[in-house]
């Protein structure tokens, strides 16, 4: 005897769709993930897009020359020194 139950109705997974983000969006994170001292992955995050894609962004705004003016000044770099630790 056959006590189990085969269901043919079993529901399909949604769709998977892209997200479109409008120009505007684009260009503010963009313009927040070229601060200094921002952590591009951190701006994602927050933002709830890929770290990758936001990489991507950035650089195709910097290649088209899309970039804010105030943020693509050059920035001033402080280049790490070595800092004399006391030993106890």
């Amino acid at each position: 005897m056959d006590t189990l139950e085969t269901n043919t109705a079993v529901a399909a997974p949604p769709k998977r769709s892209w997200r479109r983000h409008s120009d505007e969006f684009r260009a503010r994170i963009i313009e927040l993930a070229r601060q200094p001292n921002t952590s591009v992955a951190a701006v994602a995050l927050a933002n709830g897009l890929n770290a990758n894609m936001l990489r991507r962004w950035v650089r195709e705004s910097e290649a088209a020359g899309k970039a804010a003016t105030e943020v693509a000044q050059p920035r001033d770099v402080v280049t790490p020194a070595f800092m004399q630790l006391p030993m106890s």
